[in-house]
This record gives C-alpha cells, sequence and structure tokens, in this order.
C-alpha cells in the first residue's frame, strides 16, 4: 500500500505551472486607407507572430514575424530578404496601430512610421480542414 500512496501523494504535492497557450487574433484597420486591414496571429509562449499583408482583390500574403510583447503592447517585425523590414506596434490597452519601414541593407535609410490604425480582436474561423 506504501508502495502506491507516497508515489500519489508526491504526484499532489507537486506544483504545476499553468500554460497560457492562448492564440490572439487582430485584424488592424488601416486609417490611411480605407478597405486596409492587416491581420495578425499572435502566440506570446514562442513569440511568433503570422501578418496576413493586404494584396489585390483580397488575397493575403502571409510572412513570420517576430514577437516582442509586454504588458501594454505588442511589436511583431518583418524582415524581407530584399533587405527591408517592417515593424507592427499594437497597444493592448486602446487597440492602437502604428507600422514602421525601414532598411537593414542600407544605412541611409531611417525607420519611419508609414502607417496608423485601430487594431480588435478577432474570433479564429472554424474550418473543416
Amino acid at each position: 500500500m506504501k508502495r502506491f500512496l507516497i508515489p500519489l501523494l508526491t504526484a499532489f504535492a507537486l506544483p504545476t505551472t499553468a500554460v497560457n497557450a492562448e492564440t490572439i487574433y487582430l485584424k488592424c484597420d488601416i486609417n490611411e486607407q480605407e478597405g486596409i486591414v492587416y491581420k495578425f496571429t499572435i502566440n506570446e509562449d514562442n513569440s511568433t507572430a503570422q501578418v496576413l499583408v493586404p494584396m489585390a482583390r483580397g488575397y493575403y500574403k502571409s510572412y513570420k514575424a517576430s514577437l516582442l510583447s509586454t504588458n501594454d503592447s505588442f511589436a511583431a517585425k518583418v524582415v524581407y530578404p530584399e533587405g527591408s523590414f517592417t515593424r507592427h506596434e499594437i497597444s493592448r490597452v486602446d487597440g492602437s496601430y502604428g507600422m514602421h519601414m525601414g532598411a537593414w541593407k542600407v544605412d541611409d535609410i531611417p525607420e519611419e512610421k508609414v502607417a496608423t490604425g485601430t487594431c480588435s480582436k478577432e474570433e479564429k474561423v472554424e474550418t473543416l480542414f
């Protein structure tokens, strides 16, 4: 009986850590261009994000991004092969959005803010596959 009871009690006594594996889905409307919406899938557990960039005729192109998250904001950075990048900043407090562009291969092109907007939480779309 002791052989089974001691391991069982030990298992209950060990602390467990809660895993917050929530994936956050956001859509961000751009102020400067009506109808332009960026979409984000944010995974804080592995510090990654997926950025869906609007293309022509309602299509989106998907990019992987590195993620820096704090208590009050997200910053997702997409680095493109040709040497440029976009940094997307999203406030957790009021949903404000800012997009910065720059180039890491060319020193004389400074990073600048190119768009602003407002983000809102979006529910994941259920699909069959």
